[in-house]
This record gives C-alpha cells, structure tokens and sequence, in this order.
C-alpha cells in the first residue's frame, strides 16, 4: 500500500516538515533557496483538479496543478517534460491476502497522448507468461481495481500495462518487486469417478510451483507406513487455481488413496 500513497515528498517520513514534492526537473530547496535536481519525480506532480489555476507555478509546470502544499505557487516542483510511465502497485514486495479483494493496481503517467489505451496483464511466473486482467483502459485512468481469484495465485507475480494499437507499445512499464498471493488452501478438494471409471482429483495450487501428484493402495492401519508411489513425472503449473488430474490405472485398484506434494516456496508439504 505504501507503494500507492506514498506522495514522495522530501519528507516522507514526517519528520522535518518539507513537503516539496521530488522532482527530477526541478524542487525548491527551502535550505539553500534554490532548485535542486532529484532522482526521481513524484507521481503528484500535474495530477491536480484539471480546472485549478496553475499559472503560479514556475516552468516547466506541465500545464496542470500539483497536487500538495505548494501546489499553483511560485515554490511547486517542477514538471519533467519527458514521458513517465510507471507502474506504482508493488513497488516493493506485496503480499496480498484474500480480504484484501478487488486490490486497486496503480501506475503513473505524465506527458503521454490522452487518447491511448491501455491493456493491464497478470504473470504468475515473473514475466514469462501474460494474461489479459483488462484491456481498453484510458491511459490517464492511472488504475483498475483487480479482482483477484485462485487463477492468480502466485509467489512470483508481475503486472504491467501496454499501449494498445500500431505505435503504442512503446508506453509500457512492470512493477518492480514480486507479488505473493494465494486464494484457498494447497489441498485436495474432491476426488470422484469419471465415465470411464477413473478417479479424478481436484487440487489447488500457484503458477510456476512444482508438484508431485502420488497414490497408495494399502490402507492405513495402525503401525502400518503408507506406500506412496508417484503417478507422473513433477508437474510445474502453467497457472494458478484448481487443477484437474485423471488416474489413468485408478480402474485396476478398488482402493486408492491420493496426496499431492508441494515442492514449492513456501516449503508446505502436501495433501
């Protein structure tokens, strides 16, 4: 959350009273009362009420209002005149819990036409794999509120967002840092027959994590190890959310038991 709010003023913490917003082309020092030059721009520059006067800011004021104490006076941060975008929702590592549902995804624009639209994307596996969360986004909408799903769950997800059409995929950007979120419990949900006889189990699992899907025949009686016995080769999940799996052989037992185990981030065992 703190990647949302987080102004990035001088003082971001509270703790000196300077509340100049960062500005790559220009902030006023209150110190030495001359501009000096950051390392990065606050996303509240130019993001003021479109209506407000602005005229007092100094130039470059990107025509537009700053949002903050100094916004339309003659001490506001200056506007960068080069295109930002900026994918602000996980800037640093963002765990997402399932009561935190939809999450608002935010990114920043500045200087980029305002009639482009933008697709925003989902990977579960760090970037190599993208899935459509929305497309036909104004650009300057600057969020979309994602609801979130088992199909997502992830320990290394990335989102970004991409210009649509000839010419505009140029204004793109992905989040920094890793988002872990993960809907329902790794588990076993069903087991039941097909037509053929053949036993289908249902497990939940994360996108790019490895599992082991095993059966055993002997029932568990007392002192009595079960034998697992591995059906397939390790599964690596494409996506994320309830997966399908068919025992092929389950007609030639009457008993068969099943656990899937996770060989994933988080160390958790099976089911």
């Amino acid at each position: 959350i703190d990647s949302i709010r987080n102004p990035y003023e001088v003082d971001a913490l509270r703790e000196t009273g300077d509340f100049h917003l960062l500005s790559e082309s220009g902030r006023y020092d209150a110190v030495t009362q001359l501009y000096v030059f950051d390392t990065n721009t606050s996303w509240a520059i130019d993001k003021g009420n479109p209506s407000s006067v602005f005229t007092n800011e100094p130039l470059e004021n990107g025509a537009r209002v700053n949002i903050g104490a100094y916004g339309n006076t003659a001490y506001a941060s200056k506007s960068s005149t080069n295109t930002i975008v900026d994918a602000r929702t996980g800037d640093s590592f963002l765990p997402i819990s399932e009561n935190e549902n939809p999450y608002p995804l935010v990114w920043h624009i500045l200087n980029a036409p305002d009639d482009i639209n933008v697709t925003v994307q989902y990977s579960g596996d760090g970037g190599n794999e993208w899935v459509n969360i929305q497309s036909g986004v104004p650009i300057y909408q600057e969020y979309v509120l994602w609801t979130n799903s088992p199909v997502y769950n992830s320990f290394n997800a990335r989102w970004r967002i991409v210009g649509e059409g000839p010419g505009n995929t140029n204004y793109w950007d992905i989040n920094d840092a890793p988002i872990q979120t993960f809907f329902g419990l790794h588990r076993i949900s069903s087991v039941s027959a097909n037509s053929n006889g053949q036993s289908r189990i249902i497990w939940r699992g994360a996108w790019d994590e490895d599992y082991q899907v095993q059966y055993a025949t002997n029932e568990p009686v007392v002192n009595q190890a079960i034998q697992w016995k591995n059906l397939v080769d390790v599964t690596n999940l494409v996506v994320g959310g309830d997966t399908p799996f068919v025992d092929l052989q389950s007609t030639q037992n009457n008993f068969r038991m099943y656990r899937v185990i996770w060989f994933g981030t988080n160390g958790i065992p099976y089911d």
